[in-house]
């Protein structure tokens, strides 16, 4: 059955097949490193000031969504860290680097 059949999958074909081909608990690494990129980029995103930014890590990280994710091998962190460096880059006004990482 091919990932494409039908609207299920959305991830490109060079990443569906570098992930096939690793074992499982290298993958879950990988997306545990995705998911406390994802925990470390949120904080600069705070405005300052803000009375959870220091607890924002913290409580990303033990959201049940994040943790199931995680345990499940979804790859949507893949996908949040780009977004999330784009936005980080849009803040500091980098609009051109910002583009370039929501084309990853």
């Amino acid at each position: 059955l091919s990932p494409y059949d039908g609207s299920f999958c959305h991830h490109p074909p060079l990443l569906l097949y570098s992930l096939c081909h690793l074992p499982e608990h290298t993958l879950f690494a990988i997306l545990l490193v995705a998911d406390m990129s994802i925990a470390l980029l949120l904080q600069p995103l705070l405005v300052q000031g803000a009375l959870w930014k220091q607890a924002t890590s913290l409580i990303y990280l033990c959201c049940p969504w994040t943790i199931g994710a995680c345990t499940a091998l979804s790859t949507a962190a893949l996908q949040h860290v780009p977004l999330l460096i784009a936005l980080l880059l849009a803040q500091k006004k980098q609009a051109c680097t910002a583009g370039g990482m929501l084309a990853v």
